[in-house]
């Protein structure tokens, strides 16, 4: 299950718990059961300007206002195991079987451990 980018966005996995209590008999199993969501940083500096400083020079005008617009956007994307330069760190686990839709707004504070020596320029989901 792949309920909307990071579990949350785009509150999938609600509808996922809508289901659950609506439909699901009373001895039944969600699965998955759990759920993680881990963080790692990245340095590819190449799909950071692909991506960001691409708005710099667009055909010959400056659109750098766009930045602020495209840097929080969700992006899917597959990873080259060499731009992750941090080790995974779990922020949250979800038990599917229980967990409410309250329960889902959160904060956390977490520490990434970075093992090379390169710029982040991003920090990725993994789940």
């Amino acid at each position: 299950m792949r309920p909307g980018y990071f579990l949350l966005f785009e509150s999938m996995l609600d509808s996922v718990l809508y289901a659950r209590d609506r439909y699901l008999a009373e001895d039944g199993l969600v699965f998955p059961d759990r759920c993680n969501i881990s963080l790692a940083a990245v340095g590819d500096t190449q799909k950071h300007s692909d991506r960001i400083a691409f708005w710099d020079n667009v055909y010959g005008f400056k659109m750098t206002c766009m930045k602020k617009a495209v840097i929080p956007e969700a992006v899917v994307e597959v990873l080259k195991p060499e731009t992750v330069i941090s080790e995974p760190a779990v922020i949250k686990t979800i038990d599917c079987g229980s967990v409410t839709v309250s329960e889902l707004e959160f904060a956390v504070d977490f520490s990434l451990k970075i093992t090379a020596s390169t710029f982040c320029t991003v920090s990725r989901s993994n789940f």
